[in-house]
């Protein structure tokens, strides 16, 4: 039987980030253009995630839920069938729920620790 007070198998991950600590300077990438932007308004724009470039992006968090699901029993000690029963619920939560696209809105904005990272110059 699992331990009620131990994450379920797949949130390792998830678990590890939300227990970290937010670094003391983090970075943010943008043109010249966009910096003097964030200056002039004191204000840095998030993107709605859906127009993001990588579209991935915006269906991760539905393989984290579903992930963590398969990661459950399969029922209760009273016989309860609880990952069905989950993994339904997040498929409808996703398909039309409060987690569907177009009901659903989140805003993102993007930030670093690393101070001179190439890549992000490139993206």
């Amino acid at each position: 039987m699992n331990n009620p007070n131990q994450a379920p198998a797949g949130c390792d991950a998830v678990m590890a980030h939300l227990g970290s600590l937010i670094p003391e300077t983090l970075w943010h990438y943008t043109t010249f253009v966009g910096f003097q932007g964030i200056i002039h308004s004191k204000t840095i724009w998030a993107t709605e995630y859906r127009f993001l470039n990588d579209s991935e992006e915006s269906s991760h968090a539905r393989m984290l839920a579903e992930k963590l699901v398969e990661g459950l029993p399969e029922s209760t000690e009273l016989r309860f069938p609880a990952r069905d029963t989950l993994r339904f619920a997040v498929q409808r939560a996703f398909q039309i729920g409060l987690l569907h696209e177009e009901r659903f809105s989140l805003m993102v904005a993007s930030f670093s620790e690393v101070g001179d990272q190439l890549s992000q110059w490139r993206g």
